[in-house]
């Protein structure tokens, strides 16, 4: 059984582990609308907060302003790299993540019995420490894609 909140490994587990195809545009559907909803919520609760410190009604992304609040929903790459960079950049982060969960339950390596959470955090962590610094770790298509859709539909940040 898949059990992923992100797209990209489900799809992973289409090509490689036999996950059913059929399943992965419902599985990518409830994700990204899972994230979009609780990138809502989160955006309701602190919705005053955010007109407090930027302005009424005034959403601004990192670069445009001091007061930028956008980066708190969302990733954006550094300001150097370029689009290329960034696609680099993700499939790299992306295919760690991926090669590492598989060894990770593969019982034929071992695998990571009861210590998979443990394991799972070290290599979130690890990557975000080292591969995330330069597009804002965004390594979950559900996660951005979620927050970019909110974000869009709520007018999103101006510059």
């Amino acid at each position: 059984m898949v059990r992923t909140r992100n797209p990209s490994v489900t799809l992973a587990n289409c090509v490689f582990r036999g996950f059913p195809w059929w399943k992965w545009p419902i599985y990518a559907c409830a994700q990204v609308t899972g994230c979009f909803c609780g990138a809502a919520i989160i955006y309701g609760n602190y919705k005053s907060a955010i007109d407090a410190y930027e302005g009424y009604g005034v959403r601004t992304v990192p670069g445009y302003s001091d007061t930028a609040t956008a980066g708190v929903f969302n990733t954006y790459p550094q300001p150097f790299l370029t689009k290329t960079g960034q696609v680099f950049s993700e499939i790299i982060a992306s295919a760690v993540l991926i090669f590492v969960i598989f060894a990770l339950k593969d019982e034929r390596n071992l695998g990571a019995t009861n210590l998979l959470p443990l394991m799972l955090f070290f290599l979130i962590f690890g990557i975000g420490a080292t591969l995330g610094w330069e597009t804002g770790y965004a390594i979950n298509l559900a996660r951005d894609f979620g927050r970019f859709t909110r974000e869009f539909y709520s007018k999103g940040p101006r510059g």
